[in-house]
């Protein structure tokens, strides 16, 4: 039988290949969380410095992005040496993040503690804010994924998550019982904010890193990152400004036993006629000065510039470009 003519057309399947590579994939994958998992913790810091100093060699774009990144900040402040010290550690430490994320099964309320501490600058307005519904924030800095992990041990408030989805479903599937260990909910993007909007109305909570840029155009706001323009994503700001949800962030420092601080700042309450981008910025200002005094846990091999402004073009990093929609939101 036919398909009807008004049926929507079924997605192109992958080639043979490609299921096969998937599949290899997926087993490489696994067989890497399955020996992470039985790895002593103490030794994860040795592991991930040794694949951080290798990435940052053969990935020769990602350093060279990070190297720019840091010239743009912070200028003549370090010295060649220094600042290419910086980006081994910090290819070093979103290494450790990932290798965490595959030990992450081994935690649990009763253990979790021994691997990560939280100081909480206001402890009585932090705890209500997770059984009000919140917006939690904190940028990919140290181990990012474990700043929402090990939460939901500290007082159970469990977060529904945005995760891009892997062209490998598998993967996909794999990542998503990696960051729901601890009882959150993983959701693809589509229809991520009408999804979110409710969990907030409802008294649930969601989790963003504030640090992705987006294309330039209707769906993103410009903030100002290191005195430098980027398009944001103004999502956490809406849904904060649409439900009067607290928005609480944080940040994890690591130690160099393995450990990880988690300081977690006073909630913020915004009005709902407060602009996106006075949100926005107001919530990027409070991690800025812990980058600035501590750099090399943040991911610099991003391009966080993407676009590049007319008011200042020469401050902006060389893979930066022109954009007449950034030019039209910059004006705004």
């Amino acid at each position: 039988m036919s398909q009807p003519s008004n049926a929507a057309p079924l997605p192109p399947q992958p080639s043979m290949w490609k299921r096969l590579r998937y599949v290899i994939e997926w087993l490489a994958v696994k067989t890497g969380q399955e020996t992470v998992a039985m790895l002593d913790h103490r030794s994860i810091p040795t592991v991930a410095n040794a694949l951080g100093s290798i990435a940052a060699l053969v990935d020769r774009r990602g350093r060279h992005t990070a190297l720019e990144n840091l010239r743009v900040v912070f200028g003549d402040r370090f010295s060649t040496k220094e600042r290419n010290a910086i980006v081994r550690e910090s290819y070093s430490q979103f290494a450790r993040a990932f290798i965490d994320l595959f030990w992450s099964h081994n935690l649990n309320s009763d253990n979790f503690r021994c691997f990560a501490t939280f100081e909480l600058e206001d402890e009585e307005a932090t705890l209500a804010a997770g059984k009000q519904g919140a917006v939690w924030l904190t940028p990919h800095y140290s181990n990012f994924e474990w700043m929402a992990l090990c939460w939901a041990f500290v007082d159970g408030d469990e977060f529904t998550i945005i995760a891009e989805d892997f062209k490998n479903d598998r993967l996909t599937g794999l990542f998503r019982k990696f960051r729901e260990a601890s009882g959150h909910r993983v959701i693809p993007q589509e229809r991520a904010m009408i999804r979110l909007l409710k969990v907030l109305k409802s008294g649930g909570n969601t989790a963003f890193l504030p640090d992705l840029n987006v294309p330039a155009g209707n769906a993103a706001i410009p903030v100002s990152c290191f005195g430098l323009k980027v398009s944001a994503t103004p999502l956490h700001a809406l849904l904060a400004a649409r439900t009067g949800a607290p928005v609480v962030p944080g940040i994890c420092l690591p130690n160099a036993d393995g450990s990880y601080q988690m300081k977690v700042f006073k909630p913020i309450t915004f009005a709902k006629d407060t602009p996106l981008e006075e949100i926005a910025q107001q919530c990027w200002d409070i991690f800025e000065p812990w980058i600035k005094e501590r750099p090399a846990p943040w991911l610099w091999m991003y391009k966080h510039w993407r676009y590049r402004s007319r008011t200042n073009p020469d401050n902006y990093p060389a893979y930066a470009n022109f954009s007449k929609k950034f030019d039209k939101m910059e004006a705004l």
